[in-house]
């Protein structure tokens, strides 16, 4: 609302009362019918025949009419389960049959069965749908023109199961007993708060070959904020190739070319990256170009301990500046979604 209108409003105007009213209603009713359709446009997905036959683990899966159908086990799973199973079932099938109390339809045994057969795949391919629905139908936000997303990693703990065990890898500390541990990793878009892309993986996989899993869904005007322990040639070429870009926090002494910028004393400078041997196998297993990329270096100097430095493919210093970039990577101003466009 304008100035003019909130002080009309102030001043009892029963008329902008009345507008701000239809307005808000208006707003309600096009968020509600929005999603609508993004319930819609998940019951068709997990509903076809095609879905379901691509995800189950044998043909034979879910051709009965049983009471854990293939569509109510991925609603149930969506819903994150946090209560014991058998509670969690009761108070579902409650809700959707629309009983007054919790029903024993299914036992957590069924449920168990029924899980073992929906490979994972189909929550991987039903979360980067329901997030291409949101940037195409919702109104959503960028910086500068971008889609600000961000990729980090981590590990955790699995459940001691030999199986488990065997598929991501086991942990071997001098103290206490071996740990079995799966690597995560998560691209996300900072502003709208929206899961691009999630994966858990064996813990022997890398942070940034999982990140290069991430960066196939990359499209033209991501921006890409990346912490100091995935600046890579072969990481960065994958990104441009994707007609992103990219700005990344790199460690003061993980190039000679970093640590030469440093000690010129200058706050901004254009470089030439070229690759080493190991990047250009890197390059060609992918098939990913070589040749030399021209990219910008950031210094930002700290009130205490060493300079951050970072490293971006966003080169054009009129449209960004050093000052919009050379905010802290951790202070909450730093690359601050101030200018937002939907």
């Amino acid at each position: 609302m304008s100035l003019e209108n909130i002080t009309n409003l102030y001043h009892g105007g029963k008329k902008w009362i009345q507008i701000l009213k239809i307005k808000l209603m208006l707003a309600w009713g096009m968020l509600c019918d929005l999603c609508a359709n993004l319930i819609e446009f998940i019951k068709n997905i997990i509903t076809s025949e095609e879905f379901i036959a691509r995800h189950r683990k044998s043909e034979k899966n879910f051709t009965r009419n049983r009471c854990l159908p293939f569509a109510s086990m991925i609603i149930f799973m969506m819903n994150l389960i946090k209560c014991a199973i058998q509670v969690e079932l009761d108070h579902f099938f409650q809700l959707i049959n629309g009983s007054d109390l919790p029903e024993r339809v299914a036992s957590k045994a069924a449920f168990s069965m029924a899980r073992k057969k929906i490979k994972y795949e189909a929550f991987v391919e039903l979360c980067r749908k329901v997030a291409s629905f949101f940037y195409e139908y919702f109104p959503h936000k960028r910086w500068h023109g971008f889609r600000l997303t961000a990729v980090d990693g981590s590990t955790i703990k699995v459940p001691k199961i030999d199986e488990i065990s065997d598929h991501f890898g086991v942990l071997n500390s001098p103290k206490g007993d071996p740990c079995p541990l799966a690597r995560i990793s998560h691209l996300f878009d900072v502003i709208n708060k929206i899961t691009i892309d999630a994966v858990i993986s064996p813990f022997k996989q890398g942070e940034r070959t999982l990140a290069a899993s991430h960066f196939q869904l990359l499209k033209p005007f991501d921006l890409v904020l990346l912490d100091r322990g995935y600046p890579a040639f072969w990481l960065f070429a994958l990104i441009l190739s994707k007609m992103a870009d990219f700005c990344a926090r790199i460690g003061s002494n993980h190039l000679k070319i970093v640590r030469e910028f440093i000690k010129s004393g200058k706050r901004e400078d254009i470089i030439t990256l070229k690759p080493d041997a190991d990047a250009i196998r890197k390059c060609n297993t992918l098939g990913l170009p070589t040749k030399p990329i021209t990219l910008r270096l950031i210094r930002i100097d700290l009130p205490q301990g060493q300079p951050v430095v970072l490293i971006t493919s966003l080169l054009d210093t009129n449209l960004y500046p050093y000052e919009i970039l050379s905010q802290h990577p951790r202070h909450p101003r730093g690359l601050r979604p101030r200018q937002y466009e939907t």
